[in-house]
């Protein structure tokens, strides 16, 4: 995803409507180019060898669980090169902190990446399984609606960049 827009987005619903905004990505390379982000591993406390019942590393009590729920959004960058499993871990914790059966507990979540061009990275692992390991087989694949970005806002800005930008966040359903 465009690091720009992502610092947009988190900068104007953060101190302009006062929403709190969760950015992390998968590497820790990108993750310092975010406001406020940091890696996806360390924000749910996911574990580093990820299996398909594993499960975050906080409780539903916990301060990082309180966080949660006041979150207004969560972007997660490269999400493409992650285990399918990384995410289905967040997907299973913001369900129980909600108590709630909508997909990551009705939290929005936009998960950024080219699906063109990362997979996800597995040490000696071979085409099926990690084409397996992609979100796209996925159980969650089902609840993801794909936006895909095809309009450059730098070579077409004419100063009505907040009017927009306010219909788009409407079109995500924040506002």
């Amino acid at each position: 995803m465009v690091l720009g827009m992502i610092n947009k987005i988190q900068q104007y619903l953060d101190a302009s409507i006062r929403h709190i905004v969760v950015t992390v990505a998968s590497s820790g390379i990108v993750s310092l180019l975010l406001v406020g982000g940091r890696t996806a591993h360390s924000t749910f406390s996911i574990p580093l060898d990820v299996l398909e019942n594993s499960l975050c590393g906080f409780s539903k009590q916990s301060l990082q669980a309180e966080l949660f729920t006041e979150t207004k959004l969560i972007i997660w960058d490269e999400v493409p090169m992650q285990h399918r499993h990384c995410v289905e871990v967040v997907y299973r914790i913001l369900r129980d902190i909600y108590d709630s059966e909508k997909p990551f507990g009705g939290i929005t979540v936009v998960l950024g990446g080219d699906f063109r061009q990362i997979l996800p990275v597995m040490s000696k692992g071979v085409r099926g399984q990690i084409m397996n390991a992609s979100l796209r087989h996925s159980i969650l694949w089902k609840h993801i609606h794909i936006l895909n970005l095809d309009f450059n806002m730098h070579l077409n800005h004419k100063g009505h960049e907040n009017a927009n930008f306010a219909n788009f966040l409407m079109e995500v359903s924040l506002l």
